[in-house]
């Protein structure tokens, strides 16, 4: 299994010595990687000091690594990539072990000084500072508030919005079991593992919906789950890491005391921590919406910049009903009519995650996001039937016609 590991790395890492582009491979793959082939048993060879050299002549001034493109959670934050980058040259350094010390002290400085947006950005903070020796103290902060987050159901989510899923509650369990000692008989870490057997298929496997932008066509590789099998892959590996580390023994050191999982005061707790991360899209707007009045202007200060005729980014337009139908290069509709909670479309411009969220980040000075507010005009068309009038399509109105 190593050796065909290896083999399909070889051209990657070739590729990175070269540093033809700013990232030619990300650091997440390579962090993931290599955690992978020293779980294997992979002795450090040529391919790993190729890999701790590339990390650490990409590292960033400010001690991080950049995650690439974002497809979270698989894609994830420059949190995730950091602690993974540093985690992979502490497994396998390469010869300038003065270097790699520097750099990893760099790496911790940054994560520490991070305030994460999302439940993996707070997963992955605790693995570096694990990682990097952080205190007892620092990890039962950390370790609380992953607690903390736990539904009522034992799972936990990726998003306040978002339902219970193996990912999240697989990595945290794998979080608290491994960086802050929690044992598999504590109360939290039990419920846990209730709601992954629970929600465990009868061929092994757990489904976890896609939330990211679908910019490439689908493609089949045989995991369960069609479209989703992207993310359900590796949310299976966290669940069953999680249960693995139930039942056997692991080299753990204990910070954090069993507590009982339904004391009031824990449970006040969740109630606080889920009030003061309430961000759930909002409702549709109780009113009737025009589209040229409401909507258009929407798409026209938003997204016509890079979806429209001239420019369909991933051949995604917003210039017609059926456009959004269509979809792009994914071959998903973006809109289902008289189901805004199931489009597409709703959730990107509405998501809490300022990484998912469209128009991206480094566009919004020229191409502002949607307001909660326009979030829900938009719901209320697309539950009031997405209407596109092909009339006004075709013949602007006469307050839209220059000229005299």
């Amino acid at each position: 299994m190593i050796d065909r590991q290896v083999a399909n790395w070889q051209p990657r890492i070739s590729r990175a010595y070269q540093l033809d582009s700013p990232f030619p491979v990300a650091p997440r793959f390579l962090g993931y990687g290599m955690w992978g082939f020293a779980e294997l048993g992979y002795a450090a060879s040529e391919l790993t000091d190729a890999v701790s050299w590339y990390l650490a002549n990409t590292q960033q001034p400010d001690g991080s690594w950049k995650a690439g493109i974002f497809r979270p959670p698989v894609g994830g934050s420059d949190v995730l990539a950091t602690s993974l980058a540093l985690r992979a040259m502490q497994l396998y350094p390469c010869e300038d072990r003065q270097k790699m010390e520097m750099t990893i002290a760099r790496a911790r400085r940054w994560l520490i000084r991070q305030s994460p947006q999302t439940h993996q950005d707070h997963v992955f903070r605790m693995f570096g500072m694990a990682w990097t020796g952080s205190g007892p103290n620092q990890l039962k902060s950390e370790a609380r508030y992953l607690m903390g987050q736990q539904r009522d159901d034992g799972g936990w989510g990726q998003l306040p919005g978002l339902a219970s899923d193996a990912w999240a509650t697989g990595q945290t369990l794998v979080v608290l079991r491994t960086a802050a000692g929690m044992s598999p008989n504590d109360p939290y870490y039990r419920n846990g593992v209730r709601w992954l057997l629970k929600h465990q298929f009868q061929d092994g496997s757990w489904h976890v919906k896609t939330r990211s932008w679908p910019f490439q066509p689908y493609f089949e590789s045989d995991f369960p789950f069609g479209r989703d099998q992207w993310v359900s892959a590796p949310a299976t590996a966290w669940a069953v890491m999680a249960l693995t580390l139930a039942i056997d023994p692991v080299d753990v050191v204990r910070v954090l005391p069993s507590q009982p999982a339904d004391t009031e005061k824990v449970k006040e707790a969740k109630r606080d921590s889920r009030m003061a991360n309430s961000t759930s899209l909002p409702a549709a707007a109780e009113q009737n919406v025009d589209f040229y009045e409401d909507i258009f202007p929407l798409f026209e200060r938003s997204c016509l910049g890079c979806h429209g005729e001239e420019k369909a980014e991933a051949n995604f337009a917003v210039v017609s009903r059926e456009s959004l139908l269509r979809g792009g290069d994914s071959e998903l509709p973006a809109i289902v009519p008289s189901a805004s909670k199931d489009s597409p479309l709703v959730r990107f411009v509405g998501d809490v995650d300022a990484q998912v969220k469209m128009p991206p980040a480094e566009a919004r000075e020229k191409f502002p996001a949607f307001s909660r507010h326009e979030v829900s005009l938009l719901r209320a068309w697309v539950d009031q039937g997405a209407s596109w009038p092909v009339e006004e399509q075709d013949h602007p109105r006469q307050d839209q016609v220059s000229g005299d």
